[in-house]
């Protein structure tokens, strides 16, 4: 038998009787959740690289560790990631659960989430202890590496490329853990790289209701699969063109045109949908509030107040970098795994793939050979703006994760000019020490 089938049946082993172990009452969960990812790879046939049954186990391995932490550490909590220290609104969806079986309290919980009912169609089951429905939310989990594989294999043809892409993504430190607490941003990143992909293959149905769902869950996320698909097309309109700017002019007034129309016709409705407060949706002006409260002086605060268009410039590469390297280990005193896995753990990761993915970068600006590749570079510059203009949420970063370790993954099999190899590893390397220099 060969060793990476016996680690893997390793881990499947060691994840469920650790569900049995720590929380007896989260094994029909699991049960249920493992039917309900058959019947969702029966219907999308998409684990053509990856296994979504092995992936799940893989994140079931850590949501069951960190529950555990966390129940170990703030008891009160219930292994949720806690309200230390605003840690995630796990604690908000848990306690909107909750009031249905025992009472947990939130002091952010406020009116109704349309994740929470979604999880509740989902599994429409008593619920005992947030184990039981962190298990079901790594049904978004397990089919990330999935599609990331499918849709690097779609751009660039190379199942090498693609098993890498979803390997790295795979051991990503932040995906591991906001993938493994009670979350929706795991499901917005999974149908967001499932939608592109769909619309890539032409599989418009799959396509429409995978950015239907995403639109309940999260409406303002729609952008994020909006523009990708906005640069594709493009991409498509001026290569029809024989002068390329003409072109691009053309297809980028066309479509904006078009898009205008549309969200005029739609605003009424966009407008009902999300109660009235589609502009704070859409700048944040909320949020940013609440940062200049909290903490006038944070980095990310002085980048939003420099003058434009150095602030949008800046946040870009703030929400391509970050997060940034940090020796904090706890939340007031209490040792914590999201601190560790995000602001530890995942810098590091971030310094192993920087080097393959500016030398993509690179080439795919100044020798774009591959029309697909520059198509990714772009995808995760717009990514990065939107996030640092209608997002401002590091956590919401899990967005952009599987475009980057695509974009890596090219770097590390695709030969590069050495001109190019060595600016990026120059790049990398300098970001690297400038980390460790300015650690706290």
């Amino acid at each position: 038998m060969p060793q990476d089938t016996i680690n893997r049946f390793i881990i499947v082993l060691i994840a469920s009787m650790l569900v049995v172990i720590v929380d007896y009452t989260s094994l029909f969960s699991y049960v249920y959740t493992l039917l309900l990812i058959m019947l969702v790879n029966r219907i999308t046939k998409e684990a053509n690289g990856i296994s979504p049954f092995w992936a799940f186990h893989f994140y079931l391995l850590f949501a069951v560790l960190f529950y555990a932490w966390q129940k170990l550490a703030v008891p009160a909590d219930l292994g949720l990631s806690g309200q230390i220290n605003g840690a995630a609104d796990d604690t908000i969806y848990y306690s909107v659960f909750s009031l249905k079986v025992k009472p947990y309290f939130c002091s952010w919980a406020g009116g109704s989430y349309t994740f929470v009912d979604f999880l509740e169609f989902i599994y429409p089951f008593k619920i005992y202890t947030p184990l039981n429905i962190v298990i079901v939310n790594l049904l978004g989990t397990a089919f990330l590496p999935v599609y990331t594989y499918s849709l690097s294999l779609e751009l660039f043809k190379s199942r090498q490329i693609a098993k890498r892409s979803a390997v790295l993504l795979l051991a990503c430190p932040f995906i591991i853990y906001y993938g493994c607490i009670i979350l929706r941003d795991i499901w917005v990143v999974t149908l967001v790289i499932a939608s592109l992909y769909y619309f890539l293959k032409r599989k418009y149905m799959p396509f429409i209701i995978a950015i239907s769902i995403l639109a309940f869950l999260r409406l303002g996320s729609v952008i994020f699969i909006v523009a990708p698909v906005f640069l594709y097309l493009i991409y498509e309109f001026q290569s029809k063109f024989k002068n390329r700017v003409a072109g691009i002019l053309i297809s980028i007034s066309f479509l904006g045109a078009f898009a205008t129309i549309c969200f005029i016709a739609l605003f009424p409705y966009i407008q009902e949908l999300t109660n009235g407060k589609l502009e704070d949706g859409l700048i944040r002006q909320s949020f940013m509030i609440k940062l200049l409260q909290m903490d006038s002086n944070t980095f990310l605060v002085k980048l939003l107040v420099l003058p434009f268009p150095m602030n949008l410039l800046s946040l870009t590469a703030f929400f391509m970098l970050n997060p940034f390297l940090s020796l904090t280990f706890s939340l007031e005193t209490v040792l914590h795994p999201l601190p560790i896995f995000t602001k530890v753990l995942t810098p590091i990761f971030l310094f192993t793939i920087l080097p393959a993915m500016f030398r993509s970068m690179l080439q795919g600006i100044f020798s774009p050979s591959c029309k697909n590749l520059r198509l990714l570079i772009w995808m995760v510059i717009i990514i990065a703006f939107l996030l640092g203009t209608i997002s401002l949420q590091i956590r919401h970063k899990t967005v952009l994760i599987p475009f980057m370790c695509i974009l890596s993954a090219y770097g590390m099999f695709t030969p590069v000019r050495s001109i190019y190899s060595t600016l990026g590893n120059t790049m990398a390397v300098i970001i690297i020490l400038l980390e460790i220099l300015l650690v706290k």
